[in-house]
């Protein structure tokens, strides 16, 4: 039990082999890397994502005009 508290209080590199060192050490630099290339493409998501909305928003109230704008040449004609 004593040798697990030890054990507890030591950095988990301590117990790496040297090639696991080696590993990490170039893995790190990368997992950097693609975690600003993640941030930048939810920033990314969420500017095309806004975008997207207004023009269905745009596209939506367009098409309601042009109904109504239709529906009243129809009436029009009607009468």
């Amino acid at each position: 039990m004593t040798m697990k508290w030890a054990e507890m209080g030591t950095d988990l590199i301590d117990h790496l082999t040297p090639e696991e060192k080696e590993l990490l050490s170039r893995l790190n630099p990368e997992i950097a890397d693609l975690k600003e290339k993640l941030i930048a493409c939810k920033t990314d998501r969420i500017e095309t994502e806004t975008r997207k909305a207004k023009l269905e928003t745009n596209l939506t109230t367009n098409l309601k005009r042009q109904k109504q704008e239709l529906e009243a040449i129809i009436l029009s004609a009607e009468t």
